[in-house]
């Protein structure tokens, strides 16, 4: 500090600790019921920042809901006991699905109000930052802005406000889309092991049922045809592509867990449209793990063609003509 004020006209300057992993916990204990730093020596001076990153929490809920995310509250609640400044790094993605939509929206205002509550110098949200393609990317970076420059806005009015320019016509749809999703999150917490971490792989079958991807399918159709009312035809070709990106995960959902269930006739359109749709949307990967070569979307896509060339050739072998058992004479004697 000395040597900064020395020679840098007394800049403001702060030395930051990393809150993360093993050196999560802060450093408290409970006295007579009150938290309090475990002595002095670990007190932070007023030229010291934590940059506390919480790896072990949920994005669907507040980092500071302790029934929700018991790990990062009591961090929280420690940290704020040795140390009066904070840069947060956050988590505005699921690591284990890029592509896969979840309802941050609440939770986004509270945090950035509370962030703001404790004294953070600095916010940085990790996303996907080597793919574009992710679920409501657009709109997530937009509503972090603008809540950022002022945290006492409203995240659902950004969130309308967003949907109401971007998606134009269709806009409808996106707001039943976020409706669908949200009460969806609520079951799958309510009853089933999920509970909102950044880790779950929350793009198979077991997490989204045939059930609830129709109804994705059903609002997309709506959505589409909306669009095509837009009379701007520059306008509407953006909106329609707009729609593409955010209609991936389902697509998704349907090849990776349910492409068995897809007649080969609509199998197949179905796979080139998705393909020539993730490369539009610049969808390099669908989850964590591109660095080594994992989780790319290009890996997913040829698995994906692999399994349809596999059920051609069955469906071929099992046709009648093909069959030396067609009569089905031996197979009724045996």
């Amino acid at each position: 500090k000395a040597y900064i004020d020395e020679h840098q006209g007394g800049r403001e300057h702060y030395l930051v600790m990393f809150a993360y992993y093993q050196t999560e916990v802060p450093p408290v204990k409970v006295v007579n019921n009150k938290i309090v730093p475990i002595d002095e020596t670990v007190i932070a001076r007023d030229n010291v920042a934590i940059r506390f990153a919480p790896i072990r929490a949920g994005v669907n809920y507040s980092l500071i809901d302790p029934i929700n995310n018991p790990h990062s509250a009591c961090g929280f609640i420690g940290w704020t006991q040795v140390a009066k400044h904070f840069t947060i790094w956050d988590y505005g993605t699921n690591f284990q699905g890029y592509i896969a939509p979840y309802s941050d929206i609440d939770a986004l205002e509270k945090m950035l109000r509370f962030y703001h509550r404790i004294g953070s110098k600095a916010i940085l949200t990790q996303m996907p930052a080597h793919t574009t393609g992710s679920a409501f990317w657009a709109m997530k970076l937009y509503m972090r802005a603008r809540l950022m420059w002022d945290v006492k806005l409203s995240s659902r009015d950004l969130m309308n406000e967003f949907i109401s320019v971007y998606y134009g016509n269709a806009q409808d749809e996106i707001r039943e889309y976020i409706a669908l999703l949200d009460k969806h999150y609520d079951k799958l917490v309510k009853e089933t092991p999920y509970a909102g971490y950044i880790w779950e792989p929350i793009y198979l079958g077991v997490t989204f049922d045939k059930a609830i991807i129709k109804k994705m399918e059903n609002i997309f159709k709506r959505a589409f045809a909306k669009a095509k009312q837009e009379p701007d035809l520059a306008r509407r070709a953006l909106i329609e592509k707009r729609l593409r990106c955010e209609s991936i995960f389902y697509r998704f959902v349907i090849l990776h867990s349910y492409i068995h269930t897809m007649p080969l006739s609509k199998l197949k359109p179905f796979y080139e449209q998705f393909k020539k749709d993730t490369r539009e949307a610049v969808t390099i990967a669908y989850k964590n793990g591109w660095r080594w070569g994992n989780n790319k979307m290009e890996d997913f896509l040829n698995g994906a063609r692999q399994r349809i060339e596999r059920m051609e050739k069955a469906e071929l072998y099992e046709s009648a003509e093909n069959n030396p058992l067609k009569d089905c004479e031996y197979v009724k004697q045996w």
